[in-house]
Formats: C-alpha cells, structure tokens, sequence
C-alpha cells in the first residue's frame, strides 16, 4: 500500500468520526432554540412595531365608538371692569315734550360698579343622522383591528421560522466546522510525515505538494465557514434585537425523531390557519 493510499483511508475515518461522533463541550452562553424564539418574540423591533399598529387601530376604534353618545359641554365666561364709568345726565338733555316736560326731568348720575360678572353656558347633543355612518365606520374599523392582528400573528410565524433557519444554519456550520478542524489536524499530521519520508527519499516531493495542497484547501474551508458562522450569528442577534457583537454557542445537532406530519392535516390546517388566508377573507 503507498502512502497515498493510506493517507487517504485515514483521512476519510478521521473525517467520518468529526462528523458523526465528535462530542461538543458545552459552553457556559449556549443559546437553546426556545429560548431563541422566546427573545426574539419579545425583543424583535419589527413585531414590536406591528403590536404598536395593532393598539392604534383599537385606540381609533375606541374613539369612534365615543362619537355614538350624547356629548355634553360646558362654557364658563367671567369679566370684571378696571375702571368705573361714571355718566351724568342733566336736566332735558333728552329733550322737552309737551304733558311730559323735559326729559330727564333733573339730573341723572349713572356709575358701574367694580364687581365681576359671568355667564355660563351648557350644551348637550347627539348625533342621531349621523349614527348609521358611525356605526358603519366602526365595523369596518373592526375589521381593521382584526387585519391588524393577523399582520401581527404572521409577523410572529415569519420572525420564528427566520430565527429557527438562522440556528439550524449555525448548527449546520458548526458541525462542518468541527469537522474540517479535524480534517486539519490529519492534515498537519501527514504533511509532517511525508515530509519526513522527502527527506528520507522514501517518498516523491510531489506527494509533498499534494498533501500541502490538502492543508491549504482546508484551511480555506474553514475559514469560510467561520465567516459564515460569524455573519449567521450576527444576523441571529440581530433578530433577537441585542447586540449584533454578542457571543453565543448554539447546541449540537439532535438526532431525527423520525416523526412524519400527515399531509392532507397539514394542508388543511395550514388553510384554516394561516394568517395570509384569513387577512385575505377579511378583505372580501
């Protein structure tokens, strides 16, 4: 057997072992996928933003339906004069009639006092044309909340199933990155031996440069998948509305439960559930 050929028997054990037995230490900041979902479903800014419409659309429907009721106002006006006015109006300064005489028949002193006055005044009304309009503006105001709310319960299922893809991704690198870090190690191992064999003219120089080609492919591999750990990790904080920089571990990849949904239940469920269907129905 050449070394080539052993080499590369050991290669693919070693990898086969990283990949499906290779144990994972837990870190003290893993982040299971439930609670994932639970702080992005409390956290995210987007859905936060959709339960705020959700309050203005019931708050506008709040205030319609106070427009229906009688409406009672209240005016209250009060004045007080700085300065007195003072008139004095002399004898016949209006005039002198026959059976009469003149008018004012003597001297008149008139004055306004220094005391304040006021008036109030109250109102009471009801829309009693307009009440059909209103009520009809409140059942499409209705419909508004509900639409409203659907928006919000597919914001919920979109945020989750983003979040559940984003872990499953990480999960996926992980092990890949596990993997080829492995691979890497077997790698530097043999590159070290077929040096050695170089030197000792056992072996070709070529076997050499391809057993450094191995190791540089390699190590190009895994530093792609820790890029795209790094971004898949910031993209997951970002949905979870922290710091992107955050440092997490997520757990290892769990065995297939073997569980298979029924298609003709999902189908119907999905049809019954789904909140683009039933938005759709509140629309018509």
């Amino acid at each position: 057997m050449t070394i080539r050929s052993a080499a590369s028997i050991l290669i693919a054990g070693v990898f086969a072992h990283a990949v499906f037995s290779a144990p994972l230490a837990q870190a003290a900041d893993t982040l299971t996928l439930d609670q994932a979902v639970l702080m992005a479903l409390e956290n995210n800014r987007s859905l936060q933003h959709s339960a705020i419409e959700v309050e203005k659309a019931q708050d506008q429907l709040a205030a319609t339906r106070t427009r229906q009721f009688p409406s009672m106002s209240v005016y209250v006006l009060g004045a007080q004069q700085l300065r007195s006015v003072d008139l004095t109006l002399e004898k016949g300064v209006l005039g002198t009639y026959e059976g009469t005489g003149p008018l004012p028949d003597n001297d008149v002193h008139l004055t306004t006092p220094l005391a304040p006055t006021g008036s109030i005044v109250g109102k009471i009304s009801q829309p009693i044309t307009s009440l059909i309009r209103i009520r009809r503006n409140m059942d499409t105001q209705r419909t508004g909340v509900k639409l409203a709310q659907e928006e919000t319960r597919g914001e919920r299922q979109k945020l989750t199933r983003q979040v559940k893809q984003l872990y499953y991704s990480l999960q996926t690198v992980g092990s890949s990155l596990r993997a080829v870090r492995e691979t890497q190690k077997l790698y530097e191992e043999v590159e070290k031996l077929t040096d050695n064999y170089v030197i000792q003219q056992v072996a070709l120089r070529g076997d050499l440069m391809e057993t450094q080609t191995r190791v540089a492919r390699n190590t190009q591999l895994e530093l792609s998948l820790v890029n795209q750990q790094a971004s898949a990790r910031e993209q997951l904080n970002q949905l979870l509305g922290r710091d992107v920089t955050t440092d997490f571990e997520v757990q290892p990849v769990l065995e297939a439960t073997g569980f298979e949904p029924n298609l003709q239940e999902a189908r119907g469920r999905a049809l019954r559930e789904r909140p683009e269907i039933k938005q759709a129905m509140l629309r018509q």
